[in-house]
C-alpha cells in the first residue's frame, strides 16, 4: 500500500466508528455510520486498505472483537474499537469533548463547562486510542487523527510514530478565547506532536499562529510553520468538500414537497439541533420577514428540519423547548386556513428525502453563529438540477470559499430578514450568475481534492527530510 508515493500504512484515528454492530432480532446487524467526512474516509479506507481507528459505541461491536474487518459483507480494511467505560463515555465524550470544547471554540464560552473530573477522563480516553495507536500502527505508518475530541493523541504516539498527521474540523479560536481554558498548555502541546495541522480556512490558521506565537513557541507566520522539538510543524488551511457525484446523481422519486407545502417558494433549513447553528435567530428573521412584507403571504413556506442532537445534554433541551415555542409563535400569527408559514420537524430524515428537499427548495438559509466548515451549503448546491439561491452565514467556513452566496451576519437579525426577501425576488440572470459559479467551486473542490491536497502537503515533509 502507498500513500502519497511512500511505502506505509494509513491509519485514520477518530471518534466516531465508520461501521458499528447492533443486536437485532435476527442477530447482530452490521451498519454504516452517516455522515459526510466518515463516508469519505471510508472510501479513501476502502481503496487503500491500513487501519481504522475508533471508539467502539454500537451495542454488540465487542460481541465480534475489538479488531474487525469492514465493510462487514465485502472486507477491504481493518476496524479497531477503543472500548471506553461508561463513566469515561459520559465525562470524555458528553463532558469535556461537547461541554468543555465544543462550547470554547464555538465562541460560547459561557456555556463551557471547566470541570477537572472530565479533564482526566478526557486523559484517560485519549491515552486508550493512543495505546491503540501503538499497538496496530508500525514504525512506517501514517498516523491521521481527526478532531477535538482527540488533541492529546499526537504527542502521546510521537515516540512511536514518525508520520502523524492531524484535521481539527471545527473553529480554531483567537488567544483571548482559546487561552480560557485552563488545560490549554496540554490541550496545543498535544496537537503539536503532529507534522502537518490541518483546519478548513485561513482564519483558524491564523488564530493557531496567534495561540503559538502568544504561549512562546518559535514561529516562522510567513511559512505557517511551528517550530517544535526540532521539528516544522505546518499549519495549512484544506477546506473540506463533499463527494459531489454522490448528491448530484442520486436519483429520486418525484416529491410531494412544493405541494404539501402550499407556498410558491420554498426556503429550506436543515441542521443538528445545536445553540451554534442559528436555528432560534434564523426564525426570528423569518418572522420579520413576514412581518415587513405581508405581500409574501400565502407564497413562501420555510421547512426547518432540525435534528435531535447531545439529547442528554441539558442545554439542548431546553434550545429543542425555544425553538418549538417560536415556531408556534410564528405560525400562531400568520397561518390561514390554506397556508402555515413554517414547517418544522424535529427528526432524522433518509439520504433520499434529504436530497427531495435540497431539489424542491428555491432558497438554502444556511445560518450558523459559528461552524468550521458547514457541509449542508455544498450539498445543497451539488444537489440541486435547476437554480438556487444561498443565504450563509460569514461564520461558517464554507463561506470563505462561496462568496457568491448573500453573506450575512446570522446575529442581524434586520439583515438576514431583508436577505430572505433579497433571495426570494433576486433576478433570474444574477440567479443564474451566481450558482453557475458556486457550482462550479463545489465540484471542482469536491472530497476527493481535499484529500489529495492534504496528502501531497504530508508528503512534501517527509520529501525533505530524505
Amino acid at each position: 500500500m502507498e500513500v502519497s508515493g511512500h511505502s506505509g500504512e494509513l491509519v485514520i484515528v477518530t471518534n466516531r466508528e465508520p461501521y458499528n454492530h447492533e443486536r437485532a432480532s435476527g442477530g447482530v446487524v452490521c451498519k454504516k455510520t452517516i455522515g459526510g467526512v466518515v463516508s469519505a474516509l471510508d472510501a479513501t479506507m476502502q481503496q487503500w486498505g491500513g487501519t481504522w481507528i475508533a471508539w467502539g459505541s454500537g451495542r454488540a461491536d465487542f460481541d465480534c472483537g475489538d479488531v474487525v474487518e469492514v465493510p462487514c459483507d465485502s472486507p477491504k480494511y481493518r476496524l479497531k474499537r477503543v472500548k471506553l467505560s461508561p463513566k469515561d463515555k459520559q465525562l470524555y465524550y458528553w463532558g469535556f469533548s461537547n461541554r468543555t470544547l465544543w462550547p470554547v471554540f464555538h465562541f460560547f464560552t459561557e456555556r463551557a463547562v471547566f470541570s477537572t473530573m472530565y479533564w482526566r477522563a478526557y486523559q484517560r480516553a485519549n491515552k486508550k486510542f493512543a495505546s491503540s495507536v501503538e499497538e496496530m500502527a508500525g514504525p512506517d505508518s501514517y498516523v491521521w487523527v481527526h478532531d477535538y475530541h482527540l488533541s492529546l493523541v499526537p504527542s502521546m504516539i510521537r515516540s512511536c510514530v514518525e508520520r502523524i498527521g492531524f484535521f481539527w474540523h471545527i473553529p480554531w479560536v483567537p488567544w483571548g478565547t482559546f487561552s480560557k481554558i485552563p488545560w490549554r498548555d496540554e490541550i496545543f502541546n498535544g496537537l503539536i506532536g503532529s507534522d502537518l495541522i490541518g483546519f478548513h480556512t485561513k482564519y483558524h490558521v491564523r488564530n493557531f499562529i496567534e495561540c503559538a506565537e502568544a504561549m512562546n513557541y518559535q514561529v516562522d507566520k510567513k511559512r505557517s510553520v511551528i517550530h517544535h522539538e526540532d521539528r516544522d510543524v505546518r499549519i495549512k488551511a484544506f477546506p473540506v468538500g463533499i463527494d459531489y457525484q454522490e448528491f448530484a446523481s442520486e436519483k429520486t422519486m418525484p416529491s410531494g414537497i412544493r405541494r404539501k407545502a402550499a407556498g410558491d417558494k420554498i426556503i429550506f433549513g436543515i441542521d443538528r439541533l445545536d445553540y451554534t447553528k442559528g436555528i432560534l435567530e434564523r426564525l426570528l428573521a423569518f418572522e420579520e420577514f413576514l412581518r415587513e412584507n405581508p405581500e409574501w403571504h400565502g407564497k413562501v413556506t420555510l421547512l426547518q428540519v432540525a435534528t435531535p442532537s447531545r439529547t442528554r445534554v441539558e442545554e439542548y433541551r431546553l434550545l429543542k423547548q425555544e425553538v418549538e415555542r417560536s415556531v408556534g409563535r410564528i405560525n400562531g400569527e400568520y397561518s390561514t386556513l390554506n397556508w402555515t408559514p413554517v414547517k418544522y420537524f424535529y427528526h432524522t430524515i433518509s439520504f433520499n428525502q434529504l436530497i427531495q428537499y435540497y431539489r424542491a427548495a428555491d432558497v438554502a438559509l444556511v445560518t450558523p453563529i459559528m461552524d468550521g466548515m458547514n457541509l449542508v451549503v455544498k450539498e445543497y448546491i451539488a444537489a440541486k438540477k435547476d437554480l438556487g439561491v444561498v443565504i450563509l452565514s460569514e461564520f461558517a467556513g464554507a463561506a470563505e470559499e462561496l462568496e457568491e452566496a448573500i453573506i450575512v451576519n446570522p446575529y442581524d437579525i434586520h439583515a438576514l430578514a431583508e436577505s430572505i426577501k433579497k433571495a426570494l425576488e433576486m433576478p433570474e440572470e444574477e440567479k443564474k450568475e451566481r450558482f453557475k459559479a458556486l457550482k462550479g467551486k463545489v465540484k471542482k473542490h469536491d472530497i476527493n481534492w481535499w484529500m489529495e491536497k492534504f496528502f501531497n502537503e504530508w508528503e512534501k515533509i517527509y520529501t525533505a527530510k530524505a
